[in-house]
């Protein structure tokens, strides 16, 4: 089955939304390595799982820099070589930021057993909620 070529103006429409797409995942990745420095700093007492969570969240942020820039590379080259069928529909970069949600998930979780271990916040939550 012969695949037809795209014109000029459709190459390069697809082109610019895989250059948008490219844009959107480094603007993530430097939050995320932003957000990561930006613990360290503000933090009083250097505790170490709060230096661990911003090595954790920076060392994503950039493996989220990378996968999206090798997927922007294999997109452009294979626009350039006219096999947009081999083109993937779902971006390989899922998986990184499904990785990142799950640790954010075990991270809340952990923090909210320490806070409640110094401060008995559920049990006081459950007392005002009995009382309504």
């Amino acid at each position: 089955m012969a695949v037809e070529k795209l014109s000029r103006i459709a190459k390069l429409n697809l082109s610019m939304s895989i250059e948008r797409t490219y844009t959107s995942f480094m603007r993530n990745c430097i939050t995320l390595f932003g957000l990561g420095l930006t613990i360290i700093n503000l933090t009083k007492r250097r505790k170490a799982e709060k230096i661990t969570l911003s090595f954790v969240i920076m060392l994503i942020g950039i493996t989220l820099g990378a996968a999206g820039t090798k997927e922007y590379k294999d997109r452009i080259k294979m626009i350039k070589e006219d096999k947009y069928q081999d083109i993937p529909l779902l971006s390989k970069t899922l998986s990184i930021t499904t990785i990142l949600v799950v640790i954010f998930f075990i991270i809340f979780c952990y923090k909210i057993v320490n806070v409640n271990e110094d401060t008995n916040f559920i049990s006081d939550l459950r007392k005002k909620v009995v009382k309504k």
